[in-house]
C-alpha cells in the first residue's frame, strides 16, 4: 500500500501561526505579513511515514443492511433507458466486506461480486469529496474517497476491465435505531465503474464523466448501507463523555482534577499525522469501557493554548501527555503504531483497574 510521507516540526514562535505541510517540506507563514518562511524537510526534526488506512475508522467487518439505488428506487427515478437483464446490483443480507490495513476483502454472495471480484488494496485521497449520490441537487453528501486497486470497471461477471483502479466514496452514518447512542453504520458509494450488461445507454449518451472518477454525478451512483458485523465499541467514532477540547488552564485543572489518570493530546489541525493520532487515540478509547480522562489541545491557530504548549515544552506534534494524579509522568511522540500504541495502551488499561 502506498506511503504518505509527512512532515511536522517543531513549535515556532507564536507570531509564526498559520502553516502548510508537504512531503517537501514546511511553510510557515509570518501573521499581518506576505513574509513566508521555507523550511525543507532535510532541515525538520520530525519526518513521519505514516500509514494512513490504519487510523480509517471504518475498518472492520461489515454485512449488508440496505440497498438504497435497487430497481424499485431506479424505476422510480424514470431511469426507463436501464437494461437490467440479471446484472444489476441486488441486495443479498449475506453480503460482507472488510476493510483492513489498507486492504478490502470482498465476502459477496450478490452480483456485487462482479466488481470487488477478490482482495483489494485502497489509499485515502480525499477525507471530504462531495459527491450527489441522487438525481437531486440536494442529495449532496461528504465521503471520505478511496482509490481502490484489484476491482472489475466493467462491473460484469463475463468481462474484465483493463483498468482495475477505480474509486468509492464511503461514510459512517449515526445509527437513530440503535438502542444507545454512538453507533454507526457505513454507507459505500460506487462512483466508478463503466457497467457493460446493466445501464449501457448511460456510458454511450454521455451520463459518465470523462475524468475519474466516472459516476459522481448523480442518479448513476450505486450506494448501500452496512452494519458492522460484530455489534462492539469498535462500530463507535465518538464518545463524548471522553472527549474534551481543551481550550484554556482552566479546562486542563478540571480534567486533571476529575481523573486519576489523563491523556492529553497536542496536536494541530493542518497537520494530517496529528489528526490521524486524534483519532487512533479516541478509537483506542472507545474500545474499552475505560474512566480515563481525555482531551485534546489544538495548537498553531494563535490561541491560549500554544501557552500550555510552552508550559509542558512541546516541541513536536503529535505529542500525548499521560498524568497520574495531576502529574505529568509520560510523553509519547508520534502517532498511536507500534511501540507508542502499546504504551498507551498500558495506560489505559491501568485507569480500567483502578
Amino acid at each position: 500500500m502506498k506511503k504518505i510521507i509527512v512532515s511536522c516540526v517543531a513549535l515556532l514562535a507564536t507570531f509564526f501561526c498559520a502553516s502548510t505541510i508537504s512531503a517537501q517540506g514546511i511553510k510557515i507563514h509570518k501573521v499581518g505579513t506576505d513574509e513566508v518562511i521555507d523550511i525543507p524537510a532535510s532541515q525538520l526534526d520530525y519526518i513521519e511515514a505514516y500509514d494512513i488506512a490504519k487510523a480509517a475508522p471504518f475498518e472492520g467487518t461489515w454485512k449488508m443492511r440496505e440497498l438504497y439505488a435497487d430497481r424499485t428506487y431506479m424505476e422510480e427515478q424514470g431511469y426507463g433507458m436501464v437494461t437490467y437483464n440479471d446484472t444489476y446490483p441486488s441486495f443479498n443480507t449475506e453480503d460482507e466486506i472488510t476493510f483492513k490495513d489498507g486492504k478490502i476483502i470482498p465476502n459477496f454472495k450478490s452480483n456485487f461480486k462482479n466488481f470487488f471480484k477478490g482482495e483489494a488494496t485502497y489509499e485515502i485521497v480525499n477525507d471530504a469529496y462531495v459527491i450527489h449520490p441522487k438525481n437531486e441537487i440536494g442529495s449532496a453528501v461528504t465521503v471520505t474517497e478511496l482509490k481502490v486497486k484489484g476491482v472489475n470497471r466493467n462491473f460484469d461477471a463475463n468481462s474484465t476491465s483493463e483498468d482495475d483502479e477505480a474509486y468509492i466514496g464511503v461514510r459512517l452514518v449515526e445509527d437513530e435505531d440503535a438502542e444507545e447512542s454512538g453507533i454507526y453504520f457505513l454507507e459505500i458509494y460506487l462512483i466508478d465503474y463503466t457497467p457493460k450488461t446493466f445501464g449501457t445507454e448511460w456510458y454511450e449518451f454521455g451520463y459518465f464523466g470523462d475524468n475519474k472518477p466516472n459516476a459522481d454525478g448523480g442518479g448513476v451512483t450505486i450506494f448501500f448501507a452496512m452494519d458492522k458485523k460484530e455489534n462492539t465499541a469498535n462500530s463507535r467514532i465518538e464518545n463524548v463523555r471522553i472527549v474534551t477540547e481543551i481550550a484554556d488552564f482552566v479546562d486542563l485543572e478540571e480534567l486533571l482534577l476529575t481523573h486519576e489518570y489523563s491523556i492529553v493530546l497536542f496536536w494541530a489541525t493542518w497537520a494530517r499525522p496529528s489528526y490521524i493520532c486524534k483519532e487512533q487515540i479516541e478509537s483506542m478509547l472507545n474500545d474499552y469501557a475505560t474512566t480515563i480522562g481525555y482531551g485534546h489541545i489544538p495548537l498553531g491557530n494563535c490561541t491560549p493554548t500554544d501557552e500550555i504548549a510552552e508550559t509542558y515544552g512541546i516541541e513536536r506534534i503529535p505529542t500525548t501527555l499521560i498524568f497520574h494524579n495531576r502529574e505529568k509522568i509520560d510523553e509519547i511522540i508520534g502517532p498511536m503504531t507500534g511501540e507508542n500504541r502499546t504504551k498507551l495502551l498500558n495506560y489505559i488499561q491501568a485507569s480500567e483497574n483502578n
